[in-house]
């Protein structure tokens, strides 16, 4: 493949499953150095975030507000012969038919179609992200220069700084974290912890509820930081551990620096967590039905999210305490 030609990335799901895909990003652009990283994305926040970020290039936006806009949303797309595309495990079978049909000279990096069935098919299936790189590996051969540039690394050259709570998901309320929880551990956090730290409580445009002021008149010493734009959070996620459940904050952080503690509840973390220097802690006793992402208890759970309520803040203090100690 010339290297001028684009790449077109498919990833239209949020920010954190799209970062999930960096590993293979990386590989593709060391390989193909001028050539142009395109995420095809559900929404805008979603692709400005990664050209932000820098993992992307630009990005192309296919609504799924109907089949009809969805096709029109491909056919429209400026994939030209030769160009290349990477799609994830997870692709609806039709899917890769309809690229096939559309674009007959596009190099699509893919599973084959038996196991792109198979995989869509069962909800906990390997991971539908991490595994692209593999995908990439079985078209491109890896010099000993490519596999050193997709060791895990840390240099710990930032001094840690903050430590920002995050509550989770305005779209996904069932995997917010309990404000008792983090009340729990701040409270214990500011009784071990020099006050060489600042404390910050991250909220978006859908966050900011009655638990949130609650939590924040309860303890005066935490700074809300109301994110609105993707550079700030950057700005503050850099020399900070972020404290957050199974969110795109997580991922982003782990991008950045390393640093986040993912608390782990109905989602299944060991597909979905972000893979750098990303601590997770999750207790599957105090809840029989948990992971349950994919499930009906998922959507509207019956059990007060208990898998999330009931995690020891103690061994989540610990945790906290080791990153700190990783600088």
């Amino acid at each position: 493949m010339p290297n001028n030609k684009k790449i077109f990335i498919y990833q239209r799901w949020g920010i954190g499953d799209c970062l999930m895909s960096n590993d293979a990003v990386k590989f593709l652009k060391e390989l193909f150095k001028e050539s142009e990283i395109i995420f095809i994305v559900a929404s805008k926040f979603v692709g400005e975030s990664l050209v932000e970020i820098g993992i992307a290039n630009s990005y192309r936006i296919v609504s799924k507000k109907s089949r009809f806009i969805f096709l029109k949303g491909l056919i429209k797309l400026d994939i030209r012969s030769g160009d290349m595309l990477l799609l994830p495990v997870k692709t609806h079978p039709i899917l890769l038919l309809i690229f096939k049909f559309l674009f007959p000279n596009l190099l699509i990096l893919s599973r084959n179609f038996k196991q792109m069935g198979q995989d869509y098919a069962d909800p906990l299936s390997d991971s539908r992200y991490r595994i692209n790189l593999e995908i990439v590996k079985n078209y491109f051969s890896l010099s000993k220069k490519n596999r050193l540039l997709h060791a895990e690394n840390s240099d710990g050259t930032s001094r840690i700084q903050n430590i920002i709570y995050h509550l989770g998901s305005g779209s996904q309320p069932v995997k917010r974290i309990p404000t008792s929880v983090i009340k729990k551990v701040h409270r214990k956090l500011i009784e071990i912890e020099p006050r060489d730290c600042k404390y910050y409580l991250l909220v978006g445009p859908d966050d900011f509820t009655n638990d949130l002021k609650d939590l924040s008149d309860s303890f005066p010493e935490i700074i809300v930081f109301y994110s609105t734009t993707l550079s700030d959070l950057v700005s503050l996620l850099k020399f900070s551990i972020v404290i957050t459940g199974d969110t795109g904050v997580a991922h982003i952080a782990s991008y950045i620096n390393g640093k986040a503690l993912v608390l782990a509840g109905p989602t299944n973390t060991i597909e979905s967590a972000p893979l750098k220097g990303t601590k997770v802690l999750r207790d599957n006793s105090l809840c029989e039905f948990a992971p349950c992402y994919g499930t009906k208890n998922f959507i509207s759970c019956p059990y007060e999210t208990k898998c999330l309520s009931n995690l020891s803040h103690t061994s989540i203090v610990k945790l906290i305490i080791s990153c700190k100690s990783l600088n």
